[in-house]
């Protein structure tokens, strides 16, 4: 059996990932906040309970505020 695995890189954090993830365990493993960072999957904006698999286009954005 080949098993694929996925890179995660974020502000010099990694994590390898080796099967379909919730997009909260991915955040929790990059030691990252659901409500200071968004998850865009191939275009489209997740939830915490959507999945990110491989081949997936993965950005995360880290959510700025002020006025």
């Amino acid at each position: 059996m080949v098993s694929i695995l996925m890179l995660f890189e974020f502000e010099g954090k990694k994590v390898e990932i080796e099967r379909p993830i919730k997009v909260k365990e991915l955040l929790k493993k990059l030691s990252l906040s659901g409500e200071s960072h968004l998850v865009v999957v191939n275009g489209n904006l997740l939830t915490e309970d959507d999945i990110v698999r491989n081949g997936d286009n993965v950005r995360i954005i880290k959510v700025v505020s002020g006025g």
